[in-house]
């Protein structure tokens, strides 16, 4: 009953952007709003064109019969200077409006010529050029677009799912680990807080996003850290190891924090590092590390990373312990080579890997099914890791709920996102 309500509204949905987009062409290219918007100084260029000429012919007679009454006054002669007088009266008066229709013969050449300027500007040609169009094949236009409004995201759904993907699954998976025969990291049951124990002259980093993860302490001192390490600050900035908590235990005594989540549906995980393998790790899942971690940055634009939108990862290795967080749980698991008999090991959603061994090698793989990629219920691609360790959390975040498509897919959606992700985020 959910799938047909669901289709139903992408139809409707469908349907009322065709009409939406119908009903705003039919406004704007009716006659009221063209003669409104129609051709620059059109109507006003033809009665400008009217003045002028009907004052051409105007001035033509006034010169005609200003040359008559001329004539006319210097033929009388002295004896008559009551008639010389009015003469000379009507003279002057046809002169004056000589020089009037002169004056607006002047001014309506210079409107004519501004707007002749007008008509010359690229804007006012396109839009010429565009009504003139409109005229010869507005319908076939609209009718085009509103297909391509509904075929478009089929096609590339289309061309995603059946091209790209089958394409991408042959590239071969990608190693960070230079020697992948090196041990595995270890790691701690995940629970809800866990009591870690601090050394003499060691010191604990806490993440302050999200809340205070240490609230319990013991033999400790506390102190504000605002860059995890000033000798690369552009690496701490980029891991999120800004504004921390510094705790470093006591003189002569070993120290003890309890770190507990500040919201009851996540679960934290120590993870210990052999200083040899080394883990990479989201940044927003990534809660602390002790002082002994060191952090190092990959770069690549396989094809696996620029599908992704991850084009940097962020590994962090030593011989300490960082803690890491997930919704609902968070499991560890070796994952083993995909093989024609079980093709589902390790496939992973992208919203739901916390973090994994350098020595993995990560691929992607195509989703399942066309349909509920076509419907957005999942994403194009699964994370699919091979030889090594992976923590991934039971359930994404409630703010990355419906965020399960990989970065080739979000670009369309958003860019400055996809800017975040690009750099590790």
């Amino acid at each position: 009953m959910s799938f047909i309500v669901s289709l139903c509204k992408t139809f409707f949905r469908y349907v009322i952007l065709i009409l939406l987009l119908t009903v705003l062409c039919l406004i704007f290219f009716s006659d009221e709003f063209h003669s409104i918007w129609s051709k620059p100084g059109n109507a006003e260029a033809e009665q400008l064109k009217t003045h002028i000429a009907s004052l051409n012919f105007e001035m033509k007679q006034t010169r005609l019969r200003l040359e008559q009454q001329r004539l006319r006054r210097d033929s009388i002669g002295l004896t008559s200077p009551l008639q010389k007088a009015a003469a000379s009266w009507e003279y002057e008066k046809t002169k004056l409006q000589l020089d009037v229709c002169e004056k607006l013969h002047d001014m309506y050449k210079v409107q004519e010529a501004a707007l002749q300027r007008k008509a010359q500007s690229t804007l006012v040609k396109l839009r010429d050029w565009f009504f003139d169009q409109w005229g010869v094949r507005g319908w076939t236009v609209l009718a085009s677009v509103c297909l391509a409004l509904i075929g478009l995201p089929i096609l590339s759904k289309l061309l995603l799912y059946y091209v790209i993907a089958p394409a991408v699954e042959k590239v071969p998976p990608l190693s960070l680990e230079a020697s992948p025969d090196s041990p595995p990291v270890t790691f701690s049951p995940a629970e809800t807080c866990i009591h870690f124990k601090l050394p003499e002259h060691s010191s604990l980093f806490l993440r302050a996003k999200g809340g205070d993860w240490g609230k319990v302490r013991k033999n400790v001192h506390g102190r504000t850290k605002f860059l995890w390490s000033w000798k690369a600050p552009l690496v701490s900035l980029a891991a999120d190891l800004a504004e921390l908590y510094h705790y470093t235990s006591l003189p002569g005594q070993a120290g003890e924090v309890k770190l507990t989540s500040p919201t009851p549906d996540a679960f934290l995980m120590a993870i210990h590092l052999n200083g040899k393998s080394g883990v990479v790790v989201r940044p927003k899942y990534l809660i602390g590390l002790t002082s002994d971690v060191k952090v190092r940055t990959h770069w690549s634009l396989n094809l696996h990373n620029i599908l992704s939108g991850r084009i940097r990862r962020i590994i962090f290795y030593g011989t300490g312990t960082i803690f890491i967080s997930g919704n609902w749980g968070v499991d560890a698991r070796e994952a083993v080579p995909a093989t024609a008999e079980n093709r589902d090991i390790s496939k992973i959603e992208d919203n739901l890997l916390l973090a994994y061994d350098s020595r993995a090698k990560y691929s992607f793989c195509r989703t399942q099914t066309f349909w509920h990629f076509f419907r957005g219920s999942s994403s194009l691609f699964d994370y699919q890791l091979e030889d090594g360790t992976f923590f991934t959390q039971n359930s994404p975040l409630p703010s990355e709920s419906g965020s399960n498509r990989h970065g080739i897919e979000r670009f369309v959606d958003g860019v400055f996102s996809n800017i975040g992700m690009l750099f590790g985020f």
